[in-house]
């Protein structure tokens, strides 16, 4: 499992932290995908009797203006932002880190044509640029971890240079070179292994900020279907209408 592989890299001081993080998330993926059978209450029935309703134990978050259920809510709605999340640094590592891999080990000529390319989409501010990308090939779910794909490529494809520049003037490099290791045995076998931790941590990183970022943008919102469930559309009108009028 990932989990194991990480671990064991870590400072002892740092793994009970990383373990509690790993279990966190295990468990708010397994709550998005067992929403349905687990999460009392139905994220789109209108109830006016429960309206603004006050946090119960069935209820831990209560209810919203239209009396219901925002436990369920969230929990259905971080399907799509987990969704997203996944698939959009999935994409961005399928395409990252080969061309990090390319453009390190090879340097020159080859270097720049790859890298000189992936600067100018660098020098786009993100949101904008996935807002532009979502405006001309349309909206949708798919399309929006595409967009943020393509926004985060560069990023992962600097950071796994960065480690492969940094390689491949070691001495063990130079050794197996002097054996007569293929190029792709080089690389795969010797040089990216020891970056395994470095290369990880930018698509963390890019995964909390993706999962986050779609709420927070208003195309974003915008992106899915009308009537899919999203964080966009259900977390900041229940606090609003909390805060508007409070039911307890």
């Amino acid at each position: 499992m990932m989990w194991r592989a990480i671990l064991p890299a870590l400072p002892a001081r740092h793994r009970g932290v990383t373990l509690a993080g790993f279990l966190v998330v295990g468990a708010l993926a397994l709550t998005a995908v067992l929403a349905s059978h687990i999460l009392p209450g139905s994220p789109t029935e209108i109830a006016k009797d429960h309206a603004l309703r006050g946090p119960t134990w069935a209820e831990p978050f209560g209810f919203d203006d239209l009396g219901r259920s925002i436990l369920s809510r969230v929990g259905h709605a971080y399907r799509v932002s987990l969704g997203v999340a996944l698939a959009s640094v999935g994409l961005a590592l399928l395409a990252g880190v080969p061309l990090g891999l390319v453009a390190g080990y090879a340097e020159g000529a080859l270097d720049q044509l790859i890298m000189r390319p992936l600067d100018v989409l660098m020098s786009f501010p993100a949101i904008l640029l996935a807002i532009a990308l979502m405006s001309v090939f349309g909206t949708g779910v798919a399309l929006v971890a595409l967009s943020l794909a393509v926004v985060y490529t560069p990023i992962v494809a600097r950071v796994v240079r960065a480690a492969v520049l940094a390689v491949k003037v070691e001495l063990y490099v130079d050794g197996a070179r002097a054996l007569g290791a293929p190029v792709l045995r080089l690389v795969l076998r010797h040089i990216l292994p020891t970056r395994r931790p470095r290369c990880w941590s930018r698509p963390r990183c890019s995964w909390r900020s993706r999962s986050s970022w779609r709420p927070r943008s208003p195309s974003s919102a915008s992106a899915c279907a009308p009537r899919r469930l999203r964080w966009a559309s259900c977390s900041p009108t229940a606090a609003a209408s909390w805060c508007r009028r409070p039911g307890w």
